[in-house]
């Protein structure tokens, strides 16, 4: 796994989530937050996660940290 792409996507998603927070509120973060992390799954190729059981793991604490 390339942990630079990782960093990189983790963070723009970071900004994303919190651009849309502050703008629409916690509602709409929730979508994004659901849309971002399906997008995160693909570019890290969900199937090699999968493969390691990793991915639904890493895709779900994404979700609850931006949820919480």
């Amino acid at each position: 796994m390339d942990f630079r792409r990782f960093y990189i996507v983790a963070n723009l998603w970071h900004f994303l989530l919190r651009g849309t927070s502050a703008v629409f509120g916690r509602g709409l973060r929730s979508f994004v937050c659901i849309l971002i992390s399906l997008f995160l799954g693909c570019i890290l190729g969900i199937e090699r996660l999968l493969r390691f059981g990793k991915g639904i793991s890493i895709l779900s604490a994404f979700y609850f940290a931006s949820v919480t």
